[in-house]
């Protein structure tokens, strides 16, 4: 096969290991992209949507199986695990990739989208206090408790006060 034939297709196979390295190549060869690579690497992450990522956490706290949390807690070769404790340790694995995402657009120096990721991560903890799920009975105030380590790690980063309140107001209004 010959790639140029159809580089799109070509292109959709690649690892991002992969597109990576060609990025970086093309950049080293031809420095004048270097403004084109930025702009286009802003558009591709700046498009940030609350109700995407609320979507999003709340499908992976759903998705967390009370089978799985037996097989993890109980006796082992370890000792005890308390359920009640491992429950929480899979609640918060499937939150914490959503605050590292949040403090990455901070360090991308988005302050719009950073505060965009905390509204969805806050609207998602939410959602998923509705569901009807068996393995939220074992972490029935996780959502709402953790409401608060989500603003406190959003406070951290320090944005402006006009965001912080607006963060504030969104939590009120969902949980009163």
């Amino acid at each position: 096969m010959n790639p140029t034939r159809n580089l799109k297709e070509f292109m959709k196979n690649l690892s991002p290991d992969e597109a990576f390295l060609i990025l970086q190549k093309l950049f080293l060869e031809n420095p004048d992209l270097e403004e084109l690579i930025q702009e286009t690497a802003i558009k591709v992450v700046s498009n940030v949507d609350a109700e995407e990522i609320a979507n999003g956490l709340h499908d992976d706290l759903v998705f967390l199986d009370v089978e799985d949390l037996y097989n993890r807690a109980g006796s082992s070769s370890y000792g005890y695990v308390d359920p009640n404790d491992e429950s929480w340790v899979m609640f918060e694995e499937a939150v914490e990739p959503y605050i590292s995402e949040m403090k990455k657009y901070h360090q991308r120096e988005m302050p719009h989208e950073v505060k965009a990721y905390c509204i969805g991560i806050i609207e998602g903890l939410v959602m998923f206090k509705k569901a009807d799920t068996d393995f939220l009975e074992w972490v029935a105030d996780a959502p709402l408790d953790y409401i608060s380590h989500v603003v406190d790690e959003y406070k951290e980063l320090l944005p402006d006060v006009d965001d912080v309140e607006e963060v504030v107001a969104v939590v009120e209004a969902l949980v009163g």
